[in-house]
């Protein structure tokens, strides 16, 4: 939990380390850590996994810069 700030966006990113796809990523936090579609009930490293339509929005309304609040 925290204040960030939007650091990078991928659209079609895939994981250099897990090999997992990450569409509609949105990069907030040191080591890798994003948003992005994904199923929840799979475990995460540590990013935050949304349903597409919302991960597609938030990817489309954030600019780099960007302060992110994670509650």
């Amino acid at each position: 939990p925290g204040t960030f700030r939007v650091a990078f966006k991928s659209r079609d990113h895939v994981s250099s380390i897990y090999d997992a796809e990450m569409p509609w990523s949105v990069f907030f936090a040191d080591g890798g850590i994003a948003f992005h579609q994904g199923d929840p009930d799979n475990a995460s490293a540590g990013c935050v996994k949304l349903d597409e339509e919302d991960a597609r929005a938030f990817f489309d309304h954030l600019q780099v810069g960007d302060p992110v609040q994670v509650v």
